[in-house]
């Protein structure tokens, strides 16, 4: 019995969320097909979701996590522009922190709920890094998973109750 246009829609779009990698709790790609089409905004900002046939900025995407191949990796449904924004193809390797030939410095970039929060000017990659890691453990955001971490260290900063001095190790 030939399949309808949904049916093909459905059958070709898990097709390519398991050959990007995207692995799905119990392996039930029926209902994480339709949990995907359920959620109608963005998981990290607030932008309403649309279903282009071409990537907009608002085009639903499934983000998950590429070094996880063992088990479940989607960690959110949102728009193109999201997934794309913490991308660890840039010049440092390290998801957010990039090198700007303009002024000669280290930036860190990350967009959070739709507000994008940047800082520039630093001389080292380690500096930039550095203030990735205070400023997430700030807003209570820990690098979900981006895999350019193997461990993270905290210590309270002696008379500082709210200070924490990082110490950390970057995969090769």
């Amino acid at each position: 019995m030939p399949q309808t246009k949904e049916e093909r829609r459905k059958s070709n779009r898990i097709s390519q969320w398991k050959c990007q990698g995207i692995i799905v709790k119990g392996n039930n790609w029926d209902t994480f097909y339709d949990y995907a089409l359920s959620i109608t905004h963005c998981q990290k900002c607030p932008k309403k979701l649309t279903n282009d046939k071409r990537n907009t900025h608002s085009t639903r995407m499934v983000d998950h996590d590429h070094n996880i191949n063992d088990r479940e990796n989607v960690r959110y449904i949102c728009c193109n522009a999201c997934n794309n924004i913490d991308k660890s193809t840039n010049t440092s390797g390290i998801p957010n922190v990039f090198y700007r030939n303009d002024n000669e410095s280290w930036c860190f970039q990350k967009m959070i709920q739709g507000k994008t929060y940047r800082k520039s000017g630093f001389k080292t990659i380690e500096e930039a890094i550095d203030y990735k890691l205070n400023f997430l453990l700030k807003l209570r955001i820990l690098p979900p998973n981006e895999g350019e971490l193997q461990s993270i260290n905290q210590e309270r900063l002696p008379g500082d109750s709210g200070s924490v001095k990082l110490s950390f190790a970057c995969r090769a």
